[in-house]
């Protein structure tokens, strides 16, 4: 038997448990303690980092490893990630999301290459970048084979702070955009050679880099020359974590390192999202989250917000305010009792009142996604309750009133066909059972579909 605090995963043919212990237990059945790792004063571990005691039947030197949280790394949490803030030109257009791969130099080895993205806010010109592996060189990709240099470190500073901007001249250039096409042309041997002619002051002053299909070159100084210092990379690879990606719907996978990766990221394509990009969110482009909520700035005020969510605002408040008097005008005019006399009386004012509740409900939903958006409301029980109970009453109103306005033109046809002979008693009579019939039916149809 595992002790009570663990948990029993099965049996084995010998009739033992197999038990997976909590923290700071160990054994065959959980039932002994490690002081390693039980007291928070003393805690090996540090920035806050999780300490996990190691079994001491395991065959190894360490007493315990720690779980760094993100930000720091090392065997005690100790080192703090480097921290790389990149800002980028006024003019430049920035795509949604970026590539930064970094270059580790290694001594008569092939260096080293680890990749991650980040997301840029809309009206953002500057990021920072966490990354906790050594690294001499780290570079960009704004869009496919589009790289701009951030920064080269002849040597490798832990938790060092970097500050850059990126200009649109920094591009790193493509080789066919530097040589004729001759040179294109030769074989990589031969054309490698040619490679220092672009980095010298009189033919390109300012290029920093440029790469091809599989080098990427740095245009350093050496001595009174400018001379390219090239090394491999595959601008054409094809990111999914070199085939070990659990990425779905076609996702880039991307690791930290090719050896013995730590991390990896999914970046996703557009429309889908979650750790593995497995959810989609194509039954949703015309929502109001989707249409405004990526424009709205967090803890800015409305009278700073982007343009977009200014007009938005403001073209939503008058079809409120439109719409609210349209529905209290009709209310006001189909309440006198000799215009529901028939049932026609009785659906306008029921639709009326629809009219009411969608206004009112659109409203708070309205600003709702603004408040929530600006200060950054972490509720979820709260926006879960609004969301599903604002949009189960959206919808019942707006399928009540399309069926009211069909009702009201059905019973214009069968006056029009009875003339005379057209009872207004039963028509009311009717309506009144039609209207609640209408909302049973509605209210379990739309029911089914949210729930």
């Amino acid at each position: 038997m595992c002790s009570p605090d663990s948990l029993c995963i099965g049996v084995l043919p010998n009739n033992r448990s197999i038990c997976v212990c909590p923290l700071n237990r160990w054994g065959s059945r959980c039932l002994l303690s490690d002081i390693v790792c039980q007291s928070e004063k003393t805690s090996p571990c540090d920035n806050r980092g999780q300490c996990v005691a190691i079994d001491e039947q395991m065959i190894s030197d360490k007493k315990f490893f720690c779980i760094c949280p993100k930000g720091f790394s090392g065997e005690r949490c100790e080192i703090a990630d480097s921290k790389i803030i990149v800002t980028f030109h006024k003019d430049m257009i920035l795509p949604s999301s970026i590539l930064i791969h970094f270059i580790q130099v290694m001594n008569n080895s092939v260096p080293e290459n680890g990749s991650t993205f980040k997301n840029i806010p809309i009206n953002h010109k500057s990021i920072i970048i966490r990354w906790s592996r050594p690294f001499h060189i780290a570079f960009t990709e704004l869009s496919d084979n589009n790289y701009y240099l951030i920064t080269v470190q002849k040597t490798y500073h832990p938790s060092a702070i970097i500050s850059t901007t990126i200009n649109p001249s920094d591009r790193c250039k493509h080789m066919n955009e530097l040589f004729n096409e001759t040179i294109v042309k030769l074989h990589l041997l031969r054309r490698i050679k040619y490679y220092h002619v672009p980095c010298q002051r009189q033919h390109s002053p300012a290029l920093l880099c440029f790469y091809d299909d599989s080098h990427f070159c740095l245009c350093n100084d050496y001595g009174k020359e400018r001379v390219a210092n090239c090394f491999e990379f595959n601008a054409s690879i094809e990111h999914n974590c070199f085939g070990q990606s659990n990425c779905e719907n076609g996702a880039q996978c991307l690791q930290d390192k090719y050896i013995c990766p730590q991390t990896s990221i999914c970046v996703c394509p557009k429309c889908f999202y979650g750790k593995r990009c497995q959810f989609s969110s194509n039954l949703f482009g015309l929502a109001l989250d989707g249409i405004l909520g990526y424009h709205i700035q967090p803890y800015i005020n409305m009278k700073h917000q982007p343009h977009i969510v200014q007009v938005s605002a403001a073209l939503t408040m008058i079809i409120i305010i439109v719409g609210f008097i349209n529905g209290f005008l009709m209310f006001i005019t189909f309440k006198n009792k000799e215009l529901r006399k028939t049932g026609a009386g009785l659906y306008l004012l029921t639709s009326s009142m629809t009219t009411l509740c969608t206004v009112i409900i659109f409203a708070l939903k309205f600003w709702i996604l603004i408040i929530a958006q600006i200060t950054y409301m972490t509720s979820r029980s709260f926006l879960y309750f609004q969301c599903m109970s604002f949009d189960f009453l959206l919808r019942i109103d707006l399928n009540m009133d399309q069926w009211l306005t069909a009702c009201v033109s059905l019973e214009r046809a069968i006056t029009t066909i009875k003339g005379p002979h057209f009872d207004k008693q039963k028509s009311k009579q009717s309506a009144k059972y039609i209207i609640l019939f209408l909302f049973i039916i509605l209210t379990m149809t739309t029911f089914i579909d949210i729930y």
